[in-house]
């Protein structure tokens, strides 16, 4: 017998890439700012639980997100929803920044954190800490959104679009 195995390569998903610390294919959160918090990304088969608010905020902004970027990236989106319609839900998805907004979004968060490259902070207590990992801001797989207009319904069109939704509690298919 044989140790030798034929490695097999993997048609790589749309929107995804592997974390160069897992080893782990991962995909964007849709905010590239939480995807570089968390490691590069939501590591692909895995299951991620986001506790909700009591006003259900922050959890409906992290899925609109979410959706965006499956849809910016092609994958097909199933939405079920026992709180909203999910077909308005699909039309309230917030609108891609291009690459020109992108880079000058970029340039002013780059003008506004002048003062961390001179020893300024926040506050006091952040100095022990380390800085955030570059590497992961570099290995770009998500997109910037702007969440005070919506997207283009032709863009919904084009990509893959559910087959079926779960509408709230009346039970109706959409």
């Amino acid at each position: 017998m044989t140790s030798f195995r034929k490695r097999t390569v993997q048609k790589p998903i749309r929107g995804t890439r592997t974390s160069p610390h897992t080893a782990q294919v991962i995909t964007s959160s849709g905010n590239p700012y939480l995807d570089v918090v968390i490691g590069g990304g939501l590591p692909m088969g895995s299951i991620c639980l986001i506790e909700e608010d009591r006003f259900m905020t922050h959890a409906k902004v992290l899925a609109k997100y979410f959706l965006a970027e499956g849809v910016i990236s092609k994958q097909e989106i199933f939405l079920g929803s026992l709180d909203d319609i999910p077909a308005e839900m699909l039309r309230r998805l917030p609108r891609p920044l291009t690459d020109q907004e992108s880079m000058e979004q970029s340039e002013v968060q780059a003008l506004g954190d002048g003062g961390a490259e001179n020893g300024l902070r926040i506050a006091w207590r952040y100095n022990d800490l380390p800085l955030v990992n570059s590497e992961h801001a570099t290995a770009k797989i998500g997109h910037h959104f702007n969440l005070m207009e919506q997207m283009d319904s032709m863009m919904l069109y084009m990509s893959r679009l559910p087959c079926g939704t779960i509408a709230p509690a009346s039970g109706h298919r959409h």
